[in-house]
């Protein structure tokens, strides 16, 4: 009896020394590089930097921390408990967290915590502002007019005070920050304000692109009779954006008014004329799919009405314009 214990002692040790040493040899095999917006970036395992004396932070922070192992939903549950929260996911293993005053940095090995360290400002900066590549639209002299991006839990509207130190505050969209301040000051914004997890430019100037949108996604050479001969006939789109004008030419004979009581409008006539405008008052604004029957919805009615329109009229494209737009009319 003795002598079977002792054979399955020794069966037990050597199973846990053989997965021991897969495991080892599968995390030196692991690519544990990060790839970030300016390039890969090698982080050494137990570089715990961003934990100075290997303490809890005197106040929130924010930090990158990399796995061995990508924790499950399980395992951020017990992450948060103990007071690190974990925010948005970096290639490879690694994710952009909060630490709290709380946490408790005692068993980081046991949360398969390969590493700590910080949030560099490089990393921060959008690349053409990182290379000092000044996107001409955003400066003005020795100032530059940059969206400031805030961590996950941030209210921009608490922070204006602060931000506002550093130039002037142009707008606030989204929980974004549209900043004008000297080009010189960017390192320091970032320095003072870790709450802040991305700088990027201005966007350009808008511009229309319908002359050349067909071209550009390929539609004009499947309209073609040399080319696929489809124009999207057969297929029903619910567009859900009221105040299209329906006695537009290039609707005539193909959209139908399921519920919408919006006033018409330039925008409406515009998104429904990108989708399926005839071509008939200017060939060179036919739409994408000018063969396809319409359904006009206010807003997303449309999407209350899933999965009846889908059976009763064959809808399988749904529309809704969202974002900012240059509104110009469809003509």
């Amino acid at each position: 009896m003795m002598k079977i214990i002792s054979t399955i002692s020794k069966w037990a040790i050597y199973s846990f020394l053989y997965i021991s040493l897969i495991n080892s040899i599968k995390a030196q095999n692991e690519d544990y590089t990060l790839f970030l917006a300016q390039g890969p970036e090698k982080i050494n395992s137990k570089n715990f930097s961003g934990l100075p004396k290997g303490k809890a932070p005197e106040k929130e922070c924010y930090k990158i921390i990399q796995f061995t192992k990508i924790p499950n939903e399980k395992e951020k549950v017990i992450l948060a408990n103990n007071g690190i929260v974990l925010l948005d996911y970096i290639p490879n293993f690694a994710f952009y967290a909060k630490i709290l005053p709380s946490a408790n940095v005692n068993n980081l090995n046991q949360l398969n915590i390969r590493a700590i360290v910080n949030v560099e400002s490089k990393y921060r900066l959008a690349p053409n502002l990182f290379f000092k590549e000044y996107p001409e639209w955003a400066v003005n002299g020795d100032e530059i007019s940059v969206i400031l991006n805030f961590y996950q839990g941030i209210n921009a509207n608490e922070k204006m005070a602060q931000l506002a130190l550093f130039g002037n505050i142009i707008n606030i969209i989204e929980n974004t920050v549209t900043l004008k301040l000297p080009i010189s000051s960017l390192e320091t914004l970032l320095q003072n304000f870790d709450f802040i997890s991305y700088v990027e430019a201005i966007d350009p100037p808008a511009h229309d692109e319908n002359y050349y949108g067909r071209a550009m996604h390929g539609s004009s050479y499947i309209h073609l009779t040399n080319g696929l001969n489809y124009d999207g006939t057969g297929v029903t789109v619910a567009i859900g954006d009221g105040g299209i004008c329906f006695n537009h030419v290039d609707f005539t004979g193909k959209i139908t008014v399921r519920s919408t009581t919006a006033t018409v409008n330039s925008h409406a006539t515009h998104v429904t004329g990108i989708i399926g405008g005839s071509g008939l008052l200017n060939s060179q604004h036919e739409g994408m799919a000018p063969g396809a029957r319409l359904l006009s919805y206010n807003s997303t009615s449309d999407n209350s009405a899933i999965p009846s329109i889908y059976n009763a009229d064959g809808v399988r494209i749904t529309n809704h314009s969202l974002g900012w737009s240059c509104n110009g009319d469809y003509n």
